[in-house]
């Protein structure tokens, strides 16, 4: 009970999820087409700007519903659910910075590439967050599932830096090395 109470009352930043990532990947198309550049920054504002959403509404609800909202809305519930709120907002958090890199890949046509991190960051949270659980109850399990999302989050965006990289190289005069070089390096 205590760990769907926590989770019902992050849901509204799982329903604007899902709502933002069914438009994230047109998006990503059309900013792939003018370069990498303006690719990533689309998925940094996309992961970005849903995080600060769930970490803002996470807060709100850590802070406002222990003045009696709580109990209204969960009953006995509330006091168990309130103590796993703080890994259930960390890892609903980490979970939006999974949206951009993954808007990125599909723009990218690298559904492979997409299904195999899906694979690998669904593996990670149901390893940990069933070594939570065994360690812990339902609070190790809150917080080996918010583990997961982290480190997912850094599988994602690694992925994305790398297919990025590949297929959208930045132009000479915005890359990191001098013209010359390049044409050192290649002659």
């Amino acid at each position: 009970g205590a760990v769907r109470g926590a989770e019902m009352l992050i849901g509204p930043v799982a329903s604007l999820l899902m709502g933002i990532s069914q438009v994230a990947v047109p998006e990503a198309v059309r900013a792939r087409a003018n370069g990498r550049s303006s690719l990533e920054r689309l998925c940094r504002a996309l992961s970005g700007g849903l995080a600060a959403v769930a970490l803002m509404w996470g807060a709100l609800v850590f802070v406002v519903l222990p003045h009696g909202l709580g109990d209204r809305l969960l009953g006995e519930v509330w006091p168990s659910a309130h103590s796993l709120l703080p890994a259930v907002i960390i890892g609903a958090t980490a979970g939006c910075l999974h949206v951009g890199p993954s808007a990125g890949l599909r723009a990218l046509g690298r559904a492979d590439l997409t299904l195999r991190m899906q694979v690998l960051v669904t593996s990670t949270y149901a390893v940990l967050g069933t070594a939570g659980a065994a360690a812990g109850g339902a609070g190790g399990m809150v917080w080996g599932t918010a583990t997961a999302s982290c480190l997912g989050a850094v599988a994602w965006w690694l992925a994305l830096d790398r297919a990025a990289r590949a297929a959208l190289p930045l132009p000479p005069a915005t890359a990191l090395v001098e013209p010359e070089e390049v044409d050192d390096r290649v002659g």
